[in-house]
């Protein structure tokens, strides 16, 4: 089996894992072993039942099926995966050439559809434009590690807001206002909002539900903010950086306490 794919490519098939449904042993394993040394892995079942009961352990990023198999072919298989997640993606490979099996393949929403005998890129390339939102979603996770790693690093207290919605926290900014994790901040800020008074011009204050839309619509002017506090209960008087990226809608909000939590 011959392909011709990027560095990019091969580096977003090894993130994907893959169901291989054929009921032909020589051609399962054959492909199997194919796809082993590409994927991150990959499971195989000799039949749709089989198959259908290693998705549901297994849940595989994509599922790539024959159509003619005992005990239940591959598109019942298709249909009750559909069924349970309509989004799974799925590539049937066929000899088949038939006008109702391609069409029942559609109104399934079968996500690819190779002839054997297989060409090895096609099949690759078919397999990357069935799983791009899954990669989308695995790189966006990746860079967010990333991010989430450098700020770690930095001992002010940062928040990365997408919109006016806080996505990513520090350890600083936690530890800071007193939460064990992102989700607990992130519970508080919506039944009570209470994290952050904003100081405008020493009159204005803005509760801290609001207080990410109100640093994205003064970006420009340096900031003051208390912070609230909640394992010492007490408001902490802050300076704010604010870092935009507009063509992102995302903003960098980086807190520099102008006292010590225990200064009087």
């Amino acid at each position: 089996m011959k392909e011709t794919l990027s560095r990019e490519e091969l580096g977003q098939l090894r993130m994907l894992t893959a169901l291989y449904v054929e009921d032909e042993e020589v051609v399962r394993e054959e492909l199997a072993r194919f796809l082993l040394r590409r994927l991150k892995t990959v499971y195989t079942a000799k039949n749709g039942q089989e198959g259908l009961e290693l998705y549901r352990q297994y849940k595989p990023d994509v599922v790539i099926t024959d159509i003619t198999m005992p005990i239940m072919d591959g598109l019942a298989m298709a249909r009750a995966i559909k069924e349970a997640d309509s989004e799974a993606p799925i590539i049937i490979t066929s000899a088949h050439n038939e006008h109702d099996f391609f069409v029942e393949s559609v109104e399934l929403g079968i996500d690819g559809y190779v002839l054997k005998p297989l060409n090895a890129g096609v099949l690759l390339q078919s397999i990357l434009k069935s799983a791009q939102a899954i990669l989308r979603n695995r790189i966006v996770d990746s860079q967010n590690k990333l991010i989430r790693f450098v700020l770690d690093r930095t001992s002010s207290p940062t928040v990365v807001v997408h919109g006016s919605t806080p996505e990513i926290m520090n350890r600083a900014f936690l530890e800071y206002l007193g939460y064990p994790t992102e989700e607990d901040f992130l519970r508080c800020l919506e039944e009570e909002g209470n994290f952050c008074l904003v100081d405008g011009g020493g009159t204005e204050e803005t509760p801290g539900r609001n207080c990410f839309d109100y640093f994205s619509q003064h970006e420009d002017a340096l900031q003051q903010a208390r912070l609230f506090n909640r394992r010492h209960n007490r408001e902490i008087p802050c300076e704010v950086r604010h870092d935009s990226f507009p063509e992102l809608d995302t903003h960098i909000l980086s807190f520099h306490p102008l006292r010590r939590m225990g200064d009087a």
